[in-house]
């Protein structure tokens, strides 16, 4: 499996955005992984990034639900070993697989080999002073925060959001988790995002490394529900 990678952009084939850039095929993502459970070899969790020639094992009885980035497909792989290819999995070891597809927007993902999985999700510019905010929208009340995975890394993780457009930002919402934590999902009981509105995330750990990113909600963005939409990855502070 890919230890470490960091994301540089996402291109969107839609009018809201286009981030340019150059990757080679082999070296961005494919797939993200939906769910996995009863997998304890797969060495991937929920919400991973999984690349072409990567190997997982869901022996005996996995199962996992992978989002295809190029073709909107979703496969369902259960049991067995199997072998990333660009658009499917290669079945080994009795795995056995159903696909299917679902209406999405078509994102290619760029990354390089600095930190580990993040997330994806529609990247595009603000409605606000392009000098001053570029920022993740979603269409969901309840994004899901993922950061960079760093294995050397020591202690909690402290997870922030602030009001990112008060003269002073202004802390609405923390939680702490542990250090091998990837991600966290901003719960119904937090307080409600308002619509189009900056807020800036933070994930902290106790030594040395710190992330961020700012996002917005908008209820009105016409991109379909899954996990992949609701992610918004947090890249390394300055």
């Amino acid at each position: 499996m890919h230890l470490k990678r960091h994301l540089l952009s996402i291109f969107m084939t839609s009018g809201l955005g286009l981030w340019s850039g150059a990757v080679l095929a082999d070296e961005r993502p494919v797939a993200l992984i939906e769910s996995i459970e009863n997998a304890p070899d797969a060495e991937v969790q929920i919400f991973d990034y999984v690349y072409k020639g990567d190997k997982i094992d869901l022996r005996p009885q996995g199962v996992m639900v992978l989002a295809y980035f190029d073709s909107c497909a979703v496969e369902r792989i259960t049991g067995g070993k199997i072998k990333m290819q660009t658009d499917k999995a290669k079945l080994e070891k009795d795995a056995q697989s159903v696909m299917a597809t679902r209406a999405c927007r078509t994102a290619v993902v760029e990354l390089d080999d600095d930190a580990s999985e993040v997330g994806a999700a529609v990247k595009r510019v603000s409605p606000f002073d392009a000098d001053v905010w570029q920022e993740w929208a979603i269409n969901t009340t309840q994004p899901i925060f993922k950061w960079p995975y760093q294995k050397k890394a020591k202690g909690d993780v402290s997870v922030r959001i602030y009001d990112a457009d008060a003269p002073t930002e202004r802390l609405i919402w923390q939680t702490t988790v542990p250090e091998t934590t990837r991600y966290v999902i901003y719960p119904e009981s937090a307080p409600p995002l308002s619509v189009g509105k900056p807020y800036r995330v933070t994930a902290a750990y106790e030594k040395k490394y710190a992330y961020s990113s700012v996002f917005s909600y908008d209820p009105d963005l016409e991109i379909p529900d899954g996990a992949a939409n609701r992610l918004v990855p947090l890249d390394e502070e300055d």
